[in-house]
């Protein structure tokens, strides 16, 4: 067995001396002791074992002859039984502080104060500490115990045992029932009695909840703020941050609101104003933080009226502006290789977070008096939504009324769209015929609805004779006031036979024209 009991005394007299004493473990097998001796801290090595000459069975205690008055640990053992330890004074403070994957040093104030900040990632209450191995095997524990900072009147908890603590512990993962900053003191234990070294501790928390219920509104020079209780204690203060609204405006700094914890000393703090210059409006940013800058919330945020309309129309890949019509109005049109309906429409970033959602509502163009389409949220679209494909039920130009939406209100742009769609089949069964100088165009029913019109082009059969400009048939969409137009008459000069073509389209020309039909009188 290892000797029990152990001690150990520093002296300083003729020129200094360690004196141990252990107790008697009346084990008539033991033949001798050994010693081993070093002066305490880091990287300091213990001598050879030692006998203690004359040691036998019954010796309780010993003499080592040491230089200096510094600390020593000693270790003693029976034959070869593993080693008891024993220590002239208190183990050293703890030192070398640091907590892993820190945030950074958060407070500078108690000079001699080690403040140590969690990782975010720890579960909540949660704060790892670390420190140096002070290389002290008479250490036989650690404790620690805490209060809150900035509590001097507070008593501290009492001591804590470190679970399973020991000569080469140097880590902890404290756990803190509440965010804030602690003031721990941790302590090396030996026999002989403890130092503590005191560090301030920061646990991980989960950050605040968003405040709720933000407005803002501007009157003259004073933006005026208001937001809902969150009836959340643990909450330290708000901040808001606040810029001009407009795409290329920055935001100023956080700024925190004076006296505006949930527990301040004047109570829930709910509502705060800030001076500006100047009448435009304002989008403001609010955001609740724990004591100590733990965590802070995700912001909310308000603006003093409606956002501007949106603006910067284009579409990817444009056929070009297809009409010019509507001052103000911006065209866009559908790139051909999209899917059948779709056409896709940016806009440029407004710089305003306030903007909660877009959306939309639309009707064909040239129908004043037909009512637009419900508003329809754009999906998942946001402050910084830029971009939306839009896809429309028939092959027409439409008319489309694009906004921005936040909780004072929302401003629409008016843009044209002309969504892609197929080129429509070419017209079937084409037959034509001379009579005198008119040639007559028959062709059959495609019950195709969204055809607009027909065009025809002529020329006198014969090599090198060329095709006269495509010429639209009067009246001849299928819908047209005259029912469906499948038949024409075209007036020609000279009785030679003519080779015609024939191509249909969809309204607003969507999709371009079919491939040709063609005939001969011949």
């Amino acid at each position: 067995m290892a000797p029990s009991g152990l001690k150990a005394t520093l002296t300083t007299l003729s020129g200094g001396s360690v004196a141990l004493s252990w107790d008697n473990p009346f084990d008539d097998s033991i033949g001798k002791y050994q010693y081993r001796i070093k002066t305490a801290g880091v990287g300091n090595a213990y001598s050879s074992w030692t006998d203690i000459t004359g040691s036998n069975s019954n010796t309780t205690s010993a003499v080592i002859t040491v230089t200096g008055s510094e600390r020593r640990v000693v270790q003693l053992r029976a034959d070869e039984s593993d080693p008891a330890t024993a220590s002239t004074g208190p183990p050293a403070q703890p030192s070398g502080f640091t907590t892993p994957a820190t945030k950074g040093t958060y407070r500078s104030t108690d000079s001699g104060y080690v403040e140590v900040k969690a990782a975010a990632s720890l579960p909540k209450g949660e704060v790892i500490v670390n420190w140096s191995d002070p290389g002290d095997d008479s250490i036989i524990k650690y404790q620690y115990n805490y209060r809150p900072t900035g509590t001097s009147g507070v008593n501290n908890s009492q001591w804590i045992d470190i679970p399973n603590s020991g000569p080469t512990t140097t880590s902890h993962t404290f756990t803190m029932p509440t965010p804030k900053e602690y003031r721990v003191r941790v302590r090396a234990v030996n026999k002989v009695g403890a130092a503590a070294q005191v560090v301030h501790v920061q646990p991980s928390w989960p950050a605040p909840a968003a405040p709720t219920g933000l407005k803002a509104s501007l009157s003259g020079n004073t933006v005026s703020l208001s937001w809902h209780n969150p009836f959340d204690g643990s909450i330290g203060k708000y901040q808001y941050r606040i810029k001009t609204a407009g795409a290329g405006n920055a935001y100023g700094s956080w700024t925190d609101i004076a006296d505006s914890a949930i527990t301040g000393s004047n109570g829930s703090t709910l509502s705060t104003t800030i001076t500006v210059t100047g009448s435009e409006r304002r989008v403001v940013q609010l955001r609740a933080v724990l004591p100590h800058d733990i965590a802070v919330s995700d912001p909310a945020t308000a603006s003093t009226g409606p956002p501007a309309q949106p603006s910067g129309f284009t579409t990817p890949a444009t056929k070009g502006t297809y009409r010019s019509t509507n001052s103000g109005y911006v065209e866009v049109k559908a790139a051909a290789s999209l899917p059948k309906g779709e056409v896709i429409v940016n806009w440029s970033d407004p710089g305003d977070d306030s903007i909660i959602k877009y959306q939309y509502n639309y009707r064909p163009t040239g129908t004043s008096g037909v009512n637009n389409s419900q508003w329809i949220d754009i999906p998942n679209s946001g402050p910084t939504t830029t971009s939306h494909t839009f896809t429309m039920p028939t092959p027409k130009e439409y008319r489309v009324r694009v906004r921005a939406v936040n909780k004072v209100g929302a401003a629409a742009q008016v843009v044209h769209v002309q969504p892609s769609w197929p080129a429509p089949a070419a017209p079937t069964g084409l037959k034509a015929s001379l009579s005198g100088n008119t040639v007559s165009l028959n062709w059959d029913n495609p019950f195709n609805g969204l055809i607009e019109k027909y065009q025809y082009r002529i020329k006198t059969a014969g090599a090198g004779n060329a095709y006269s400009s495509w010429t639209d048939i009067a009246d001849s969409a299928i819908t047209g006031s005259n029912g469906p137009t499948l038949s024409t008459t075209i007036a020609v000069t000279g009785t030679g036979n003519r080779n015609v073509e024939l191509r249909a389209f969809h309204r607003n020309q969507v999709g371009g024209s079919s491939t040709s039909a063609t005939a001969s009188t011949e």
